[in-house]
């Protein structure tokens, strides 16, 4: 659902550089704007990367009337496509006058691009008077369109409370309970503790999981009781969302019935338990979660170590320093680097050697070498400075993100190289942004 939601996004923000290249040509020729000659060029160039174009878009639309009047009218057009595009920019524009226009769009639509486009510019805009309209449009909206519903909610200016009450006894609104709830509970509205409280004795597995999510966002210690019975669910996601929400309580009184999930069959249920314990119990449980290091599903694992990274002892630190020279997973031995290498714990030069040398992995690879560079092996910079050039673009974020974590100033002329060759726009900008930070730098 979010892949398809990211496509049309980008597709929304490509079809805005038309619409507005367009609108920038005309209003120049006609005198509209002093500055849109220039930046129609900026948005005819090869330099500039879509975000960097984007950053100027914003900055036209928020200071231009004639922009906002251009807009609104594209809100008439017949084809759904330029009214999303302009909706989308309107909402940018973060002007309440075009409120009831999209309001009266998105009530009416029933196109996905239209839907998305209309609510996201209502979330931007934030005028808690949109809510009924998005409410309605959540209630008949089909799953994978709810989400930027959800968001536009949430974003809203002030209390959601008043005009939620009123709609979650309407039988219409019955399968959308669950999500006005977690709505409400994402608000963190503290009015609304009685209804997280009511709807903990719920039957509806949707209902329960928003409740308990309330309960974990307001810290309601008052659930207790009722958390600790949820955490025997059978049901997978209630018992996972309990966990949560006896981690965010954080009572010692919830550590046994945790402890009673660290033999359960479901790896996600052991690897939540292994969190909430560490996070609840600190110091003192680090005995038992050090045994889940040697676990043999990998989330668990990866659980143990960022719960154990996040309690931070000298021991803790310890027992993950030597998981990262007998784990195989490279994603696991990244994980471990990532946490040990800004704590200045990975010292072993003898033990990371042999680890890079035997590593099949390259993103691996890389991170150990940023390990080595940091023990005061500088050759291995030459070996990450390299990959910048790498065909494959997860493995080019990954050298960026080292050199970031670095910050190794000597790394600007290779970086400026990378870019004059470089044609994927989003390394472009991921490589103009890892340039300034180095350049900001002492």
């Amino acid at each position: 659902m979010l892949l398809n939601l990211e496509k049309l996004a980008d597709k929304l923000i490509k079809m805005s550089f038309i619409l507005l290249s367009i609108f920038f040509v005309i209003s120049c020729n006609l005198g509209l704007q002093k500055d849109n000659y220039y930046f129609t060029i900026l948005l005819n160039s090869k330099q500039f990367s879509s975000k960097e174009k984007a950053e100027a878009i914003d900055y036209f639309i928020r200071n231009s009337k004639a922009t906002y009047i251009f807009l609104m009218k594209k809100l008439d057009e017949e084809d759904d496509a330029q009214k999303a595009v302009a909706a989308f920019l309107l909402g940018r524009q973060k002007n309440n006058k075009a409120r009831l226009k999209l309001e009266k769009l998105l009530q009416d639509s029933n196109s996905p691009p239209l839907i998305v486009a209309t609510a996201e510019a209502l979330g931007e805009i934030g005028d808690i008077n949109s809510a009924k309209v998005l409410i309605d449009k959540l209630k008949n909206s089909a799953p994978d369109y709810q989400y930027p519903i959800i968001s536009a909610l949430i974003a809203l200016k002030g209390e959601l409370l008043p005009v939620i009450e009123k709609v979650l006894e309407d039988r219409e609104f019955a399968n959308s309970k669950g999500l006005l709830l977690w709505i409400l509970a994402e608000k963190k509205e503290e009015k609304a503790s009685y209804l997280f409280l009511k709807y903990l004795s719920s039957l509806d597995p949707k209902i329960l999981v928003a409740s308990l999510h309330g309960v974990a966002n307001l810290r309601l210690t008052q659930a207790i009781s009722q958390v600790t019975k949820l955490l025997s669910s059978s049901n997978p996601e209630i018992c996972s969302q309990a966990i949560m929400t006896a981690e965010a309580l954080g009572s010692p009184q919830l550590l046994k019935p945790l402890h009673a999930l660290l033999s359960h069959a479901d790896p996600m249920i052991r690897s939540l338990a292994v969190e909430a314990i560490g996070i609840i119990g600190k110091e003192q449980v680090v005995p038992e979660l050090s045994k889940f290091l040697n676990d043999e599903d990998f989330f668990v694992r990866a659980y143990a170590i960022h719960t154990l990274a996040k309690i931070g002892t000298p021991q803790t630190l310890k027992l993950i320093n030597e998981r990262l020279f007998q784990e195989e997973e490279p994603a696991l031995q990244i994980a471990i680097i990532e946490e040990l290498m800004p704590r200045g714990v990975l010292k072993d030069k003898k033990a990371l050697l042999n680890l890079f040398k035997n590593s099949k992995d390259l993103k691996a690879q890389l991170w150990i070498a940023a390990a080595l560079v940091n023990t005061g092996e500088e050759n291995f910079k030459d070996f990450i400075y390299s990959k910048i050039n790498n065909p494959k673009e997860d493995v080019k974020k990954v050298t960026l993100t080292i050199i970031k974590t670095l910050g190794d100033k000597n790394a600007i002329p290779y970086l400026k190289k990378a870019l004059e060759k470089e044609t994927n726009e989003s390394i472009r900008y991921y490589i103009n942004n890892v340039i300034q930070d180095l350049s900001l730098q002492k």
